[in-house]
């Protein structure tokens, strides 16, 4: 009986002996396994996306990154809205009021004037200023009184320039209807029925503008006989005949005068109005 006891025991302890060394081989086996699988596939640090392959991580640690943010987009550029004028800018104002003075429309030349000013201003421009009814009047003077088509346009505004003259001499009314209607002086009549040529409206507007022939405020008669203190210039046509643009009788009542010389606008003409 002892003895079968004693025999089943050492059973036992060779099962668990046996048992013990088969799990040692095993975990043995596993470890071996780990080393030979480091071996043949070393671990890889892990890096930065960023970083350049030939460079340690430690390295790239190290190294201050510069992130550049990248270009915005340009803005477009707003267009300024061009400025509204009451007046066109291309207009040719000029030209609108001479033609209104040629057809005698005064409401739509004083109109143009308005808009030509307002542009001068708004634009500073440099131009002169150009009366309406000035021109209107003045154009239609020379027309009557030099208004042959052979005839200078230098002549043509000695005319008109005698005429100014006396608008601005104290001898004389300052305006220029009044000018013009005074008794036994220039029109004796109504005047609408006299349609300025172009040369006529020139005369007038370059007068206007403020450019001179003779230059001599004193110069204030005009007419085929010499009169005053005598003539200033003297203009001689073969159809026409003479022309004596004078000076006043009471120079004293004028700035200056050229008195007591006199030109020949014949000349003048040759030799570029000097």
């Amino acid at each position: 009986m002892k003895r079968n006891v004693t025999l089943q025991r050492l059973t036992a302890l060779l099962i668990v002996f046996v048992i013990v060394i088969s799990l040692s081989a095993c975990a043995l086996t596993k470890k071996e396994k780990e080393q030979r699988d480091l071996m043949i596939h070393p671990p890889v640090e892990e890096t930065d996306p960023l970083t350049p392959a030939y460079m340690s991580p430690a390295t790239a640690s190290n190294l201050t990154v510069t992130v550049v943010p990248e270009p915005s987009a340009a803005a477009e550029p707003t267009e300024t809205p061009e400025p509204e004028y009451e007046f066109d800018e291309w207009a040719d104002y000029r030209m609108y009021m001479m033609v209104a003075c040629h057809l005698g429309d005064v409401s739509d030349g004083l109109e143009m004037q308005r808009l030509r000013d307002l542009k001068i201003d708004t634009l500073n421009t440099g131009e002169a200023k150009v009366d309406f009814y000035t021109l209107f009047f003045l154009s239609r003077l020379i027309e009557l009184e030099a208004g042959s088509q052979w005839l200078p346009i230098e002549l043509r505004m000695c005319v008109g320039e005698v005429c100014l003259n006396r608008i601005a001499s104290v001898e004389f009314p300052n305006d220029i209807q009044d000018v013009l209607y005074q008794d036994n002086q220039y029109f004796s009549g109504p005047i609408d029925h006299v349609k300025p040529n172009g040369e006529a409206i020139e005369a007038a507007w370059r007068l206007c503008e403020g450019e001179r022939i003779i230059n001599d405020p004193s110069v204030i008669f005009q007419a085929n006989f010499p009169q005053g203190k005598g003539p200033a210039v003297v203009y001689v046509d073969e159809k026409l005949g003479t022309t004596y643009f004078c000076y006043a009788l009471n120079l004293d009542k004028y700035e200056s005068s050229n008195y007591p010389m006199t030109r020949s606008l014949n000349e003048m003409i040759q030799n570029g109005n000097k």
